[in-house]
């Protein structure tokens, strides 16, 4: 008897579930989770959550054959213990349980094991959602052209339009994926770091790290723990595969971390950055083949070397089209990820020249909502972290215009002090706002208790030529169900201003 335990029912504990009822273990025997093979042998499937289950949840574990566990009789750690393999939900954390990691599995081990198709994947702590979705889309909308990649699984024979998905954090569930892939060419997941944490199998073709700032050490504990998690993404890559890396992770904080992991990643590694840097910092990364992606004038180059050496430089795309869709970092990685797929970039360019570009479905970042009486809003509530307000602020920053800052929500351990420090020396600062529980890390704001509150206050100080820019740096779970909740109570504000 097989033994299999899900720990936590939420919207992954009840994905699993669902999964393990349709697929045929018996016709996928060779593709098994970490040598042990499903065939031929019987499961009992458990669930466990520290939460009371809703009837219909229940009515869902007993439709597939399954049994809920009372966690007040059978405790977390005994649950593990009780079973051969445990799935856990992102959520839930597991650092007081770790001389039982060998049991852990996650939604990713079950992907990898049964999607066939050529992946993407994206992380990162800024910016992950956004270049996932452009990926998706402008992968679709370009040709793929016939070229003799590095990346096997994305070689194409003829000029072809491939058919994407999204799914991870955003669009469709990944192991619902699982039997749609036929209908695709290429996934494009977005992943964070609870996603990665346990993940040992899972090998994207192209795995694409936005960026990195300390965030959920209320989950991770330390920085560095946190960045092991992103590392994730990398691990279990091979040299046919690609990992395309911001350049901060090689020279900021986690520099020496990643270079300590250098000779264990076996991709090829594609740096990126807004200039150039000295061979010298190429030559240090040690890697028989490396590509670098970076502004020079107007061009988007890449530059291949061999051993160290400039083997070739070429430009390949025009600046001076890109949508103010994003940020310039964010379409660096978008380009340099499409270009490794083989997508036209002589007809991406065209097509922004073309007409104007508008990414649908992407609400809460930096997004405009309003003009009234002259005064511009904007809701950025999917900030959550400091680096996500300075960016935002400072994009606004170009239209020359006085700023007035909403801050709040959660900090999830980190000190936000270096963001009131950062925000408060520019120029266009015209008055800082905090609402919530957490406003004791915002000095020099004026504090309110709700946001209601700040926007009365807001209304009676704004002028015309003015911005009012929502962008908390933190979490929502201090007042709202989650970002999506609390920019919509913002923008609904907004609207009754209108009146």
């Amino acid at each position: 008897m097989y033994k299999l335990g899900i720990v936590g029912f939420g919207v992954v504990g009840k994905s699993v579930l669902a999964f393990l009822n349709k697929k045929n273990i018996e016709q996928t025997a060779e593709q098994n989770l970490y040598d042990e093979s499903f065939a031929d042998r019987d499961i009992t499937v458990r669930v466990w959550d520290m939460r009371a289950l809703a009837s219909e949840e229940q009515d869902i574990i007993k439709m597939y054959k399954a049994s809920a566990v009372d966690p007040h009789s059978m405790g977390l750690e005994e649950f593990i213990k009780d079973n051969d393999f445990v799935v856990v939900s992102p959520g839930i954390d597991l650092h007081t349980h770790q001389n039982h990691q060998y049991k852990f599995l996650c939604e990713l081990d079950f992907f990898s094991a049964f999607f066939t198709k050529p992946v993407v994947a994206v992380t990162g702590s800024l910016g992950k959602t956004t270049v996932t979705k452009l990926i998706t889309k402008l992968a679709a909308a370009v040709p793929c052209v016939a070229h003799d990649t590095i990346i096997p699984a994305l070689q194409v024979n003829e000029v072809s339009q491939l058919k994407t998905f999204m799914g991870g954090n955003v669009g469709i569930g990944m192991l619902d994926l699982v039997y749609q892939q036929d209908a695709y060419d290429v996934g494009v997941l977005e992943l964070s770091s609870f996603q990665l944490e346990l993940n040992r199998k899972f090998a994207p073709d192209i795995a694409v790290w936005t960026n990195w700032h300390a965030n959920h050490l209320d989950r991770h504990k330390t920085p560095r723990d946190y960045f092991e998690a992103k590392l994730n993404v990398l691990r279990a890559q091979h040299d046919k595969q690609a990992a395309v890396v911001w350049h901060e992770l090689l020279t900021g904080q986690t520099g020496p971390w990643f270079k300590e992991h250098l000779p264990e990643i076996k991709s090829l590694l594609c740096v990126c950055s807004e200039r150039p840097y000295d061979q010298s910092f190429y030559t240090s990364l040690n890697r028989p083949l490396l590509y670098g992606f970076y502004c020079e004038g107007n061009n988007l180059v890449k530059m291949m070397l061999r051993q160290g050496a400039v083997a070739q430089t070429t430009p390949i795309f025009d600046l001076r089209v890109l949508p103010e869709t994003t940020f310039l970092a964010n379409w660096i990685q978008v380009i340099a990820t499409l270009d490794l797929m083989g997508i036209d970039l002589q007809q991406l360019n065209a097509l922004f020249e073309a007409s104007p570009f508008v990414l649908e479905n992407n609400p809460h970042r930096l997004e405009y909502v309003a003009t009234i009486n002259g005064v511009d809003f904007y809701d950025d509530s999917k900030s959550t972290v400091m680096q996500s307000t300075i960016a935002a602020f400072e994009k606004l920053s170009q239209k020359n215009r006085p700023i007035v800052l909403i801050l709040g929500g959660l900090g999830k351990g980190v000190d936000r002090s270096p963001l009131v420090a950062h925000i408060s020396s520019l120029p266009m600062l015209k008055k800082m706002y905090c609402f919530g529980k957490e406003c004791s890390a915002f000095p020099g704001s004026v504090v309110y208790e709700s946001l209601e509150k700040v926007m009365e206050d807001v209304s009676t100080l704004v002028t015309s030529g003015d911005i009012v820019l929502f962008s908390p740096s933190g979490t929502s779970f201090d007042l709202f169900k989650d970002y999506k909740h609390r920019g919509r109570v913002f923008k609904a504000l907004v609207n009754d201003l209108k009146k």
